[in-house]
């Protein structure tokens, strides 16, 4: 059985040579982008409010590979096998079986995955993580930290997302993804998950360092279904994502519009314009086709942080709040080539249609939020990019009025041109 799973690793990395991925790792940390290292530092934050997890919790604290200790790490290799203990010179597999492996020991200490990074890539992972306890930390990281450990969907790619974390208990979980690579997943790349129905079971606390999402939507499989976000956050409060990048985000929809040339006029093509006008027709939500969004706080997704990103050609909103999340900022951010609607794009599913409704309560509009010091380089099609739109219904099922932006949304010292 074991030399069974050392020929299975064998066969993946032989599989990631055919498909053509690289086998040293996905990035390069001196690659990045100039906009992002010469903004803010992993674990400092612009509004200073220190409610997510602190990256340097770990430092100068007794380490072990899983014994009793403040700090326990733990090891992932694509050359691992899932009967190893994930020790250093054991690694597991799988991030599925490092989750098996912390809930046997259950362990009170903070908790670091060590995740190779240099050894080839992880082939159509997905774990559904409910591991969690109070008052302690998991980091998923990158090692060697100079290269981002890459995590790739191939043909048949998984149905879940590749991480997703499920709790409702209403305390922090204390979720850290650090210098990972996400590509090409047909279906969401990371979601946080609390309850929509009720605002009480939220999680939160949990922090996406320094990752790159890329390829992310079903352009590249268009008989697989539509994604809805790279990243979704869902009754999740108290989140950072900080120093990522989304690139290439997009879902095979009806209008696939051409990008203009650099700096030229957006002339509209009637074919591509009434696709358009049948999308709006028929609604967000309720269409198979509908553009993607990078990164989507909804249902009481309160107070998150989206700092330093960089966004590029996302074929749609690089980030939609929805239904009663309130006070989240984004804040020197980057974006290119990016927006269906806008850059920023805000709705709740008040209208007569019942297929998004929630079950117990009413949807309610989003207050507090803030757009905060970023730059715009045109929308997806080369034109004047659209910072915000508020996008519910002109009226309630009740008639009554949407309530006015004033309190809606902050807007502050960004800058906007078209993409040149």
């Amino acid at each position: 059985m074991r030399g069974m799973r050392r020929g299975a690793g064998a066969w993946t990395l032989l599989l990631g040579l055919v498909a053509g991925i690289s086998l040293v790792g996905c990035l390069d940390r001196d690659e990045r982008t100039e906009f992002q290292s010469s903004h803010i530092a992993t674990g400092d934050s612009i509004l200073g409010r220190g409610k997510a997890p602190q990256t340097g919790a770990f430092r100068g604290r007794r380490a072990a590979a899983f014994g009793d200790a403040d700090t326990v790490y733990i090891y992932l290799s694509p050359l691992g096998d899932d009967n190893n203990p994930g020790s250093r010179d054991r690694p597991a597999a799988t991030l599925v079986r490092i989750q098996q492996l912390l809930k046997q020991r259950a362990l009170d200490a903070d908790i670091i995955v060590k995740v190779r990074s240099d050894a080839g890539v992880y082939l159509n992972q997905s774990v559904l993580w409910t591991y969690y306890r109070p008052g302690r930390s998991i980091t998923i990281e990158s090692d060697p930290p100079r290269v981002n450990a890459c995590f790739v969907a191939g043909n048949d790619p998984p149905v879940g997302p590749f991480f997703a974390l499920s709790a409702m208990r209403g305390e922090p979980t204390n979720i850290v993804l650090r210098r990972l690579t996400v590509r090409n997943y047909v279906s969401r790349a990371v979601l946080f998950l609390g309850d929509r129905e009720i605002r009480d079971n939220w999680n939160g606390g949990n922090a996406i360092e320094d990752c790159v999402f890329e390829g992310i939507g079903n352009a590249r499989l268009p008989m697989q279904p539509i994604v809805y976000s790279a990243v979704g956050l869902v009754n999740s409060r108290n989140n950072r994502i900080v120093n990522c990048s989304f690139l290439d985000i997009r879902n095979h929809t009806l209008a696939n519009f051409p990008q203009a040339p650099r700096g030229a006029a957006h002339h509209p093509v009637p074919r591509i314009e009434k696709e358009e006008r049948k999308l709006s027709a028929i609604g967000s939500g309720s269409n198979p086709n509908i553009p993607i969004v990078c990164i989507y706080l909804a249902h009481y997704s309160d107070s998150n942080a989206i700092e330093a990103c960089s966004f590029e050609r996302v074929k749609g909103d690089a980030i939609r709040i929805r239904d009663d999340s309130n006070g989240n900022v984004i804040a020197g951010n980057r974006f290119e080539l990016v927006g269906w609607n806008a850059i920023v794009s805000m709705w709740q599913c008040d209208s007569p249609r019942l297929n998004c409704m929630k079950e117990l309560v009413p949807e309610k509009v989003s207050t507090g939020n803030a757009i905060l010091r970023n730059t715009a380089r045109g929308n997806w099609r080369g034109g004047m990019p659209v910072l915000f739109v508020d996008m519910r219904a002109a009226e309630s099922p009740s008639g009554a009025s949407k309530t006015p932006m004033l309190g809606i949304m902050r807007i502050e010292g960004n800058d906007l041109d078209v993409y040149r």
